[in-house]
């Protein structure tokens, strides 16, 4: 590294995205590896500035460092930020100028039209946007606001249609980095079989083989609506607070979580989402998809789901 630090403190394994295809899911997964140091918190944001372009400096190594405090003998340090595989190039070039040069990159994908709507129930649920917004409402305001070009920009619809447009973004990552450094996941494998998945990760990074507890291995971060968005976004706030305490005791949070579902769960929430509407993101995302494929045939061991083929 030419940050002049031992390589011990920044992390070398970081999962780069995409949001709302079962990162959370994968870094906790990860997590359970006694090879694996996690951060912290999942996502340190420390190329925030650089994928949205926003123009600040990056905090210090120092501060990233931080996020890594505690780690010994483990082989890797983790880290999960879905919005660096939108850098690209800018990303890229700065993680390889800070980081030790073995690091490794996985990055999940799952079908952009799911991902959409899941990032829609997402930001619903959450009270960042209006409860009485419409799917076809929400649609409507992310075509009229996405700017077409390939970089991110703040705003809760500017970025809702471009962050499903993976072919725009992962060429410079499969560029940057070979197969024994870049593992493509998709979301539909680690939902169906995710034992088989981290074997065969744990395989891909040379570690043992380590069977996933029932309470590690179920996905996390599931969108479930409220009954009550004050209680909710008081409940998110504690998430935040006490994430690293949640993550060395996931028993005790999957109890509460659960407790907390079941008075503030919305088991009536139905979607108000229209065939025409999957129409239209079905011709938004095809062309991209087609794109898509003909990039990933040519990567080493991956196999395609069916929203690609």
């Amino acid at each position: 590294m030419k940050s002049g630090l031992t390589s011990n403190l920044l992390p070398n394994l970081i999962v780069i995205g995409v949001y709302k295809s079962g990162t959370t899911s994968l870094f906790s997964s990860l997590s359970e590896h006694p090879e694996i140091y996690p951060s912290r918190k999942k996502e340190i944001h420390h190329y925030f500035p650089l994928v949205y372009n926003t123009g600040e400096p990056l905090q210090s190594l120092e501060r990233y460092a931080y996020n890594f405090k505690g780690a010994a003998s483990e082989r890797y340090r983790l880290e999960a930020s879905p919005s660096y595989f939108y850098g690209g190039e800018a990303v890229i070039s700065k993680m390889k100028e800070q980081l030790e040069e073995g690091h490794r990159i996985i990055l999940i994908l799952r079908n952009p039209i799911e991902r959409f709507v899941s990032y829609f129930r997402f930001i619903k649920s959450r009270g960042i946007i209006k409860e009485e917004v419409s799917f076809c409402d929400f649609l409507a305001k992310s075509l009229d606001e996405d700017d077409l070009s390939n970089k991110l920009v703040v705003g809760d619809y500017k970025n809702s249609i471009k962050e499903g447009l993976y072919s725009k973004f992962i060429s410079s990552w499969i560029k940057e980095y070979d197969s024994s450094k870049l593992k493509i996941l998709f979301l539909d494998d680690f939902k169906a079989e995710p034992n088989l998945v981290m074997s065969e990760v744990y395989e891909w990074l040379g570690l043992d083989d380590f069977q996933l507890a029932p309470v590690a291995s179920s996905i996390k971060n599931k969108t479930v609506m409220p009954k009550n968005y004050i209680l909710q976004k008081i409940a998110v706030l504690i998430n935040k607070k006490l994430e690293y305490f949640f993550r060395v005791n996931p028993r005790l949070k999957h109890i509460l979580k659960a407790i907390y579902l079941a008075l503030n769960g919305d088991t009536s929430y139905r979607d108000d989402i229209l065939e025409e509407d999957i129409v239209v993101l079905r011709k938004i995302y095809d062309k991209h998809n087609a794109e898509l494929r003909l990039i990933l045939n040519e990567v080493p061991g991956v196999k395609l789901p069916k929203w690609i083929e």
